[in-house]
């Protein structure tokens, strides 16, 4: 990938903005003489930050050359590996068994952004194992019996760079975090720094099946049984919630935003490139934010299905098919009750259970609306288990000609599927109150600095009047699909049909 970005020039990192418009001085509103800031002035966590951005490596054009001065390629590196294997054994005329193993890795899976290749990039990984044994018995020439059990485990995560860098040496107030990185760095019209945090290993999503299907002839009928249950629980590690990841104001690793409002040689016309980078420099931001990081989440629910099918062979020339399925999924719950639900009918956010999970974050309880399912008069499960998919199901198959060259073949039935996760039910435990926290803090309105890189988090910060928060309806149903279709055919000799 080849970006042209715009970086700040050496001149301009040593305080020097000759050629550039005049930079004032925020303290005593002149312009710094010469156009050049003091030494002494630079706020020293804006020069270890600075310090990640590469140098020009072209002209420029604009003002001393400080727009799209920067070329540089980064590669995409994506490396998968995949083997999978197979052991059948036959016991007896009776008894047979097979059974498979499947593994694929993802790793290295770099993919590069819009950024420097030493900063703002990810790493991801994937790794999925799944195994199953099938075991098949046969009672008799019209009985049998299959039985399977199989696993399935899919891991994976994203990861920044610059994990080894701990944003708080820089900012202590920054929330604690289990790896760093840069924290985001917004400068109006310059490359933004940061980084995109992610999570420190690798989660999972773990199912286990059982399946048994039993079969019967008797006479002109084929009956057919069985059930499938399935167990599903995913592992989410905290998340650090950085540069480009859209939740909780992309600040775990910290946020600042430069503008150009205090070195603005003239308010009355709008802060140019110089001033942003001025402002950054001496370490004015106008805006700050922090976030706690995401919360230790273990989903989980159980699925059970069961059907009963008969073929029957009315006669020779037609086939019926008749069968019912039925299928309950047990709601998405987590293990330590970190799951909140917006209730459309009291407008509050109802937290399972009795009492508040350890992980809950008592200044956003006493911020907005919010109480346990007990204290709301509600189950301890913050859904409703669906328990009507009833799906019958019929087909037939009809030679409506003696010479058996023609076939009419119909089908219908109702299906369902099961609810994942990560539609909205997994939102409910790592995006909602209380177990995220974001805050805001807003540099006073004029021309002096109320907030500095030294003290950028005084006090607690604004929560947000209007948060962002994912519902999902109480008693929400398996979504129900209905199938059908009909297909006329015909032998027209010669190894030809339509």
């Amino acid at each position: 990938t080849t970006n042209r970005l715009s970086v700040a020039t050496a001149a301009m990192r040593s305080g020097d903005f000759t050629g550039l418009p005049a930079i004032v001085d925020p303290l005593s509103g002149q312009p710094f003489p010469n156009n050049r800031v003091p030494a002494e002035r630079l706020d020293p966590r804006s020069k270890t930050l600075i310090g990640y951005v590469p140098l020009p490596n072209l002209p420029g054009i604009g003002p001393a050359g400080t727009l799209s001065n920067w070329i540089g390629d980064t590669a995409n590196v994506i490396d998968v590996n995949r083997f999978g294997s197979r052991l059948d054994h036959r016991f007896s005329d009776k008894d047979s068994i097979w059974g498979s193993y499947n593994y694929s890795r993802g790793w290295p899976y770099f993919v590069a952004r819009a950024v420097p290749p030493n900063y703002g990039n990810s790493t991801s990984s994937t790794q999925t194992t799944s195994a199953n044994v099938t075991h098949v018995h046969t009672f008799s020439p019209r009985t049998l019996n299959e039985f399977r059990f199989a696993q399935l485990r899919h891991g994976f995560f994203g990861i920044g760079q610059n994990t080894d860098f701990d944003p708080r040496t820089l900012f202590p107030s920054i929330y604690p975090m289990p790896i760093g990185g840069l924290p985001r760095i917004d400068i109006s019209n310059h490359i933004v720094i940061g980084d995109r945090g992610g999570k420190s290993t690798r989660g999972s999503q773990f199912t286990t099946q059982f399946i048994d299907n039993f079969t019967h002839v008797r006479g002109r009928h084929t009956f057919k049984a069985g059930f499938d249950i399935d167990r599903f629980t995913t592992w989410e590690p905290p998340y650090i919630y950085g540069l480009a990841q859209d939740e909780a104001n992309d600040a775990a690793l910290g946020r600042f935003s430069f503008n150009g409002r205090y070195t603005n040689n003239d308010p009355s016309r709008a802060a140019q490139p110089a001033h942003a980078f001025g402002d950054f420099m001496l370490g004015y931001p106008v805006n700050t934010f922090r976030s706690t990081v995401g919360a230790d989440i273990h989903m989980r629910h159980t699925r059970y299905s069961a059907y009963f099918q008969d073929d029957w062979q009315v006669s020779p020339r037609l086939t019926l098919s008749l069968g019912l399925r039925y299928m309950v999924q047990t709601p998405w719950s987590e293990r330590d009750g970190i799951q909140a639900n917006f209730d459309f009918n009291s407008g509050k956010l109802i937290v399972v259970g009795d009492k508040f999970p350890e992980r809950t974050i008592q200044r956003m309880v006493s911020a907005y609306p919010i109480v346990t399912a007990a204290q709301a008069g509600l189950t301890g499960d913050p859904l409703e288990t669906d328990k009507n998919n009833f799906g019958p199901r019929f087909g037939f198959a009809f030679r409506p000609f003696a010479d058996g060259k023609t076939v009419v073949r119909g089908g219908a039935g109702i299906y369902y599927n099961f609810i994942p996760v990560f539609l909205g039910h997994n939102q409910l435990s790592t995006s909602n109150a209380p177990f995220l926290l974001a805050e805001t803090f807003e540099s006073d309105p004029g021309r002096t600095p109320s907030l500095t890189l030294a003290n950028p988090f005084p006090g607690e910060g604004k929560l947000s009047p209007n948060p962002s928060i994912m519902a999902v309806e109480r008693n929400l149903k398996n979504s129900e699909s209905q199938q059908w279709n009909l297909s006329l055919e015909r032998d027209l000799g010669g190894n030809l049909g339509i």
